[in-house]
């Protein structure tokens, strides 16, 4: 009725976060190589309990192998790195892109110029793309003997989602110079689902080369 007066409404759309950047980070390292990482990594555990997203690669593209005169007892678990020596270029590029967006609708109201309401809901839209790109070449090497070139370990990261999140607030005046008020901001409830995958490729200074992929991983939180 009349008693309800100045009933308001309205949509807004906002950028929340925009995640877009780009990085790229070189040296020459004579300390440590990844390879390194990997090898670790692998020692003690059979081929078939390798991570397919890392070391799973280095070792189907020659950038680990298991070592020839395993005397046991059981399966093949000590391996050994293709790399002569350690020093080389180390380059990693990051790429990032994507967007939190959230729609915001709202609706305001007041009752005999007393009590004054409001309430919006705000839907969230969520978008990443991660891309990194990792290279080592330019190794010093005292052997030309299946000697590595170079290799590139990459990776690929996909996030998406949405979410829901509410607002309330209302206020008294009981007298023209003194409000009373008092509002409730929800937490966003976010439905997200992750895809990821890697890859790597190895280059020899005798020309062969050696690329494998990861299967896709997904993940839903």
């Amino acid at each position: 009725g009349e008693e309800w007066s100045r009933l308001n409404m309205a949509v807004s759309l906002n950028r929340k976060q925009d995640f877009n950047k780009n990085i790229i980070i070189e040296g020459f390292n004579e300390a440590s190589s990844l390879s390194t990482i990997f090898l670790q990594n692998s020692e003690g555990l059979t081929v078939d309990e390798l991570d397919p997203f890392s070391n799973y690669l280095a070792w189907f593209t020659y950038l680990t192998d298991t070592i020839s005169d395993w005397k046991g007892p059981g399966p093949n678990t000590s391996y050994y790195s293709n790399i002569n020596t350690i020093g080389q270029n180390q380059t990693l590029k990051i790429t990032e892109d994507g967007y939190i967006n959230e729609l915001d609708i709202s609706v305001s109201s007041s009752y005999k110029d007393f009590i004054f309401i409001g309430a919006s809901m705000g839907l969230t839209d969520i978008q990443f793309t991660q891309r990194t790109n990792y290279k080592e070449d330019e190794f010093i090497s005292d052997s030309e003997v299946s000697s590595i070139e170079n290799f590139t370990y990459n990776q690929h990261l996909d996030v998406s989602g949405d979410g829901v999140n509410f607002k309330i607030g209302t206020f008294i005046k009981p007298v023209p110079f003194l409000r009373l008020g008092w509002a409730y901001h929800s937490r966003t409830y976010t439905d997200l689902e992750e895809t990821y995958e890697a890859s790597m490729e190895t280059n020899f200074s005798t020309g062969e080369s050696y690329e494998a992929i990861s299967p896709m991983g997904m993940f839903s939180y």
